[in-house]
């Protein structure tokens, strides 16, 4: 079995720093790069219909603690997107496969019922692999507009869907500085990520 922990390192400018959706999609090697998410995305990633509401936990919800109300994936969706899924190459990203590891909580629990001849043994075995890649590793740094390094978060593993509250080290005179977000995974070969 393949590794479980997906890879993501982001850097930020401390000057002129942006914050917004993205894609982070990696590579075998363990590199990251940031694709912007297009303008006509923009409302289906960031769920902005909840923006400035405020969560149980008292943050707004556009800061990502709580996933905005969605469909859950149901039992009749999953069974025909593995049916259909059943009959594509293994380990090529097809939509049915992505939007398995897309709901992988719920893919997890109804593939563990799913009767033994609805998938071959290739494919339950893949797909169960994917399933077990819960945790990303994050890594920032901060860098200001000379190239200097500013502050920065160590790589350090965290669960996917997760919000999280990560504290920069060695800011110096920037004083505290704290990213707050979570990763997503949106595909076979895509993360995305708001802090």
């Amino acid at each position: 079995m393949g590794s479980k922990i997906l890879q993501i390192s982001i850097l930020c400018l401390a000057m002129a720093m942006f914050w917004g959706a993205g894609v982070y999609s990696w590579a075998g090697n363990g590199h990251s790069e940031y694709v912007m998410v297009p303008a006509e995305l923009e409302d289906v990633v960031e769920g902005d219909e909840h923006e400035g509401h405020k969560s149980e936990s008292g943050c707004a919800s556009s800061c990502s603690v709580e996933d905005p109300p969605g469909v859950e994936l149901k039992k009749a969706e999953f069974l025909q997107l593995v049916g259909t899924w059943s009959k594509q190459p293994v380990g090529e990203a097809t939509i049915e496969l992505e939007t398995l590891l897309f709901h992988f909580k719920r893919s997890k629990q109804l593939l563990h019922r799913l009767e033994p001849e609805v998938l071959d043994e290739e494919h339950r075995n893949f797909l169960e692999q994917e399933l077990h890649r819960d945790q990303v590793s994050v890594e920032f740094r901060l860098v200001d507009e000379s190239g200097e390094l500013r502050g920065h978060v160590r790589a350090g593993e965290v669960p996917l869907k997760a919000k999280q509250h990560l504290v920069f080290a060695d800011t110096g005179s920037l004083g505290r500085f704290e990213a707050s977000g979570k990763v997503k995974r949106v595909g076979l070969n895509h993360l995305w990520s708001r802090w």
